[in-house]
């Protein structure tokens, strides 16, 4: 790839960012974006809409996923988490999914796009589909309740919204810790310790470490 080849599809890339953030913007999301991503807060959080930019020799193509952060969530998965930077922890997110598996299954990509392309009409592809399925997931998923409902779950949907099997598990018990009560948390705990074992062994002792520090501190104090 050239110099000008790379400042073309570069350029290209941020007009296609550009024209995105201001449609985004009627939905109340942020137009100033932070890398690839687009952000609304909310009173328990964040919502976020990322673009995936994925480059060839002579043009680039395009994913679209959207996601939910609980503050409080993520606060206690990631007390336990030595592996990511204070920095990393405040980007850290719920659930969330790519909405071609949202609407189809499979992924959507809009391919193909050189330094030539018009993109107005693919920011409007991506927002229409946006609209269509990303903001009833958005909307739905703001609630802490519905989070834990699909969370709770290890089926299709649940590693749809969050694929990896012990950081559901962390993020579902989080989740029962701050909405239900001691008992009904623990027999979460079990429950998901007793599926890891068989969906990702290596994950039990990075959730059972997590499990025993949310036992010793936050249900320590809940009575019921």
């Amino acid at each position: 790839m050239t110099g000008d080849n790379m400042i073309s599809l570069r350029d290209k890339e941020s007009e296609l960012l550009v024209e995105v953030g201001a449609r985004l913007a009627g939905f109340g999301f942020s137009r100033k974006r932070r890398g690839q991503t687009f952000y609304k807060t909310t009173e328990l959080g964040r919502l976020a809409f990322h673009l995936s930019l994925l480059e060839a020799e002579k043009d680039f193509d395009v994913t679209a996923d959207v996601a939910v952060r609980f503050n409080a969530v993520e606060d206690l998965v990631n007390e336990t988490n030595k592996l990511l930077s204070k920095a990393e922890k405040r980007n850290t997110f719920t659930l969330g999914c790519e909405l071609g598996n949202l609407r189809d299954g499979h992924q959507r990509v809009w391919e193909d796009i050189t330094p030539n392309t018009d993109v107005e009409p693919i920011a409007d592809s991506i927002v229409c589909m946006f609209s269509e399925v990303g903001v009833p997931f958005l909307v739905k998923y703001s609630s802490m309740q519905a989070a834990l409902s699909v969370l709770m779950a290890d089926d299709k949907e649940a590693s749809l919204h969050c694929p990896i099997p012990a950081e559901r598990a962390r993020r579902a018990v989080a989740l029962a810790s701050l909405l239900c009560g001691r008992e009904e948390t623990e027999r979460l705990i079990a429950d998901k310790r007793d599926r890891l074992r068989t969906l990702e062994p290596r994950g039990v002792e990075y959730f059972e470490e997590f499990a025993r520090w949310l036992v010793s501190t936050r249900l320590a104090s809940v009575i019921t």
